[in-house]
């Protein structure tokens, strides 16, 4: 709800400073709020895919616990209601991000980086990583 606010107001700014600055005419004023509305779904749909994003919602409590390992169980255990995340730790394992072994799952340096970047960029976008 506050990003479409945003949005209309920011939409809103740009048509006025048009007219303002610009010749105010009907194409002139679509180009620039078909650019504002390009900007604003560009933002939703990225927003999305890191706030929800499973791997990175796993990266991020990996990064919390520090230097310690989670168990494999304790972790599912958070996410009980989807198998999913099982799934994702061995993705993640696969590909560097975690390190896997018996019942425990520990971040990598690649995967510290990324949790570490899509958390201050989470920050950046006024929200939490929430897969």
């Amino acid at each position: 709800m506050l990003i479409g606010f945003l949005a209309l107001v920011g939409m809103t700014i740009s048509a006025v400073t048009d007219m303002a600055v610009g010749r105010g005419n009907g194409l002139e004023i679509c180009a620039v709020l078909w650019i504002d509305v390009f900007l604003a779904v560009v933002y939703v749909l990225f927003y999305s895919a890191l706030a929800r994003s499973v791997s990175l919602t796993l990266l991020s409590r990996l990064l919390s616990s520090g230097a310690q390992s989670l168990s494999v169980d304790a972790l599912v255990n958070e996410y009980a209601s989807s198998p999913r995340f099982e799934d994702r730790i061995r993705v993640m394992h696969e590909i560097g991000f975690a390190q896997l072994s018996s019942n425990s799952v520990r971040l990598t340096d690649k995967g510290f980086r990324l949790a570490r970047w899509a958390r201050a960029l989470g920050r950046v976008m006024g929200s939490g990583l929430e897969g």
